[in-house]
């Protein structure tokens, strides 16, 4: 991650960790674990873990877990995918 940040991601590391924040507080809100929203979105829950701690950027679980949780964070900047 360290390499990354200093190639100029560093906007796309942050806006992806106020989405998974977001997530976190949705899950929280619904009282609902990871393993129920990853049956309820129809991805494995390694997948969508990887996903909420900033570890992947998976469009297709990122699309459903927004969709599922009505999230209204970007989880990066505008053009930057």
């Amino acid at each position: 991650r360290d390499c990354l940040l200093s190639r100029g991601l560093g906007d796309v590391y942050k806006r992806q960790d106020e989405w998974c924040g977001a997530v976190r507080a949705k899950l929280y809100v619904k009282k609902m674990n990871i393993s129920e929203l990853s049956k309820s979105i129809g991805f494995n829950r390694d997948k969508v873990s990887l996903v909420l701690n900033g570890h992947a950027l998976d469009w297709p679980v990122i699309e459903k877990i927004n969709e599922q949780l009505k999230v209204e964070v970007p989880a990066v900047p505008v053009g930057t995918d």
